[in-house]
């Protein structure tokens, strides 16, 4: 029964739980991008550079984090 739920809960919110996937792991995968194709090798502070970067896609995964609550909380009251 409680398996059965789930998969309904899943079924209604799949736009929104995909879209969350996304968002919270795009910015990783762009922050390795930009690490990837501009790489900081044999510069004096190549290691801070790299630091900063993953900082940076971090905190767009978090900031991106409190969006996906909201459309998911939204979903979830227009779907009762």
């Amino acid at each position: 029964m409680l398996r059965a739920l789930f998969w309904k809960d899943v079924r209604i919110n799949r736009l929104p739980l995909i879209a969350a996937v996304v968002l919270l792991i795009a910015p990783y995968f762009l922050a390795f991008g930009i690490g990837a194709f501009n790489p900081p090798v044999g510069l004096p502070g190549a290691s801070a550079k790299w630091g900063s970067i993953l900082y940076l896609g971090s905190m767009y995964s978090l900031g991106f984090s409190q969006l996906t609550l909201a459309v998911l909380a939204g979903n979830v009251i227009a779907a009762v």
